[in-house]
């Protein structure tokens, strides 16, 4: 497999790193997508462009609050890891999730208990 260029070789944290793939990049902009594709059928039949409009909205609401809500998940399945720092920095490397000092990070849905353990476990990209 070519896919798996890490510094480590463990297919635990090579399957922690595909989950993130496709719940934080994948399902998202299907929920988008097809929200949109809702939208272009409801405005053959209505043709109020505010209620099309609403619908695209919700999709983009829909989508982030999955996406925030997978990584908070993901997170704190990651740092159950014993490799999570090494795994935390290639999902970053990757584009798959945001820094801690970011301010998208800020936006996701976590309750106070996974905001706790995120915060103490947080560790510096490079």
């Amino acid at each position: 497999m070519d896919d798996k260029k890490f510094l480590f070789n463990n297919d635990d944290a090579y399957k922690l790193l595909v989950k993130a793939r496709v719940h934080l990049l994948l399902i998202p902009y299907l929920i988008f997508i097809g929200m949109c594709i809702l939208s272009i059928i409801l405005a053959l039949h209505f043709h109020d462009y505010k209620f099309i409009l609403s619908i695209n909205f919700a999709g983009i609401m829909l989508s982030q609050i999955y996406w925030s809500r997978m990584i908070v998940v993901w997170k704190v399945k990651v740092f159950q890891h014993q490799l999570f720092r090494e795994v935390y920095r290639e999902a970053i490397r990757e584009g798959l999730i945001y820094h801690d000092s970011n301010w998208f990070s800020n936006l996701i849905i976590a309750t106070k208990k996974e905001r706790i353990l995120i915060k103490s476990r947080s560790i510096p990209t490079l």
